[in-house]
């Protein structure tokens, strides 16, 4: 059996990837399942609504998914698989090359629960591509390495100084048990240094693997074009179509599976694709400053965002 293609979408929070993976989604044989790497947290525990209005443990997809990752042999407690994420997340934010000995083990385990739930998920949605907006590295460095699963990674680029405004602003999404939450905010310092963290991590495994850049500036102004460039320069198929697929900036969003990811996922059907540039007026000028200073080495080797 052939393995499950995923198209990651690496880069940070807040830069645009609900809305690039829903557009992805919307092709003929791709689907977006938001981000992967909290199906045990905020899926399997606690139970996030999806876009299509159902409960994560109500969701037929999700159910099979669960029992897919239990299939092989007795069945490891939710809470287990969940700290062992955990401990493989907080052991170290940069990238595993050598994984410590003492987390081989999770590590191992983390992939084949992956690749089991990808299976399942191109297996029930018939999709040919998995679009996961995860932007996680260490998730990514883990599966780029699990020989079950044609991984390759879209790294969407947003100015830092948009970064910067939208995590200085609260956010209200929808959590466990779709009960209201405000998103966390951040301080500028501690904004900029994780857009260029993320940003320098992601970037890391493009030595690793099929890997292809985004900046959001030109998806948002020409998606079709944007898209097209960077499912060629992936070796994805590309619809026949690609051009008329975004009229005026628009799409209809397809299949709902997602249960993490910008609130903008729930709701709406049809989707505007827009470049807000309101950090241009709502961030003060020393802050803008900062963050380019600060960035731009980054923003030298990744090109325009």
């Amino acid at each position: 059996m052939t393995r499950p293609t995923v198209l990651y979408i690496g880069g940070i929070g807040r830069s645009g990837s609900t809305v690039l993976a829903d557009a992805l989604g919307s092709l003929p044989g791709y689907v977006s399942v938001g981000e992967l790497h909290h199906f045990w947290g905020r899926g399997a525990i606690e139970n996030w609504q999806c876009a299509d209005g159902q409960l994560f443990n109500n969701h037929p997809v999700w159910r099979n998914c669960l029992d897919a990752v239990a299939s092989a042999g007795p069945c490891e407690p939710i809470i287990d698989k969940f700290d062992r994420t955990e401990r493989l997340r907080n052991a170290r934010q940069k990238i595993l090359r050598q994984i410590p000995e003492a987390l081989r083990a999770d590590a191992e385990k983390y992939r084949r629960d992956f690749l089991k739930i990808y299976t399942c998920l191109r297996d029930q949605t018939g999709a040919e591509v998995i679009v996961d907006s995860g932007k996680v590295p260490l998730h990514a460095n883990l599966m780029q390495q699990c020989s079950g699963v044609d991984f390759r990674i879209l790294h969407l680029i947003r100015d830092p100084r948009a970064f910067v405004l939208a995590k200085s602003h609260p956010k209200k999404s929808l959590g466990a048990s779709a009960q209201p939450f405000e998103m966390a905010q951040a301080g500028t310092l501690r904004s900029i240094f994780r857009w260029r963290q993320r940003n320098r991590d992601i970037y890391k495994l493009s030595a690793h693997g099929r890997y292809a850049r985004m900046a959001y500036s030109a998806f948002a102004y020409e998606p079709a074009d944007a898209i097209g460039t960077a499912l060629k320069a992936l070796s994805l198929r590309l619809p026949g179509d690609i051009a008329d697929r975004f009229p005026d900036r628009t799409f209809e969003r397809r299949m709902g599976l997602s249960f993490s990811g910008n609130p903008n996922r729930l709701g709406q059907s049809i989707v505007t694709i827009r470049n807000d540039e309101t950090w241009k007026t709502k961030l003060s000028g020393p802050k803008q400053a900062l963050a380019h200073f600060i960035c731009a080495p980054t923003l030298r080797t990744l090109g325009p965002c």
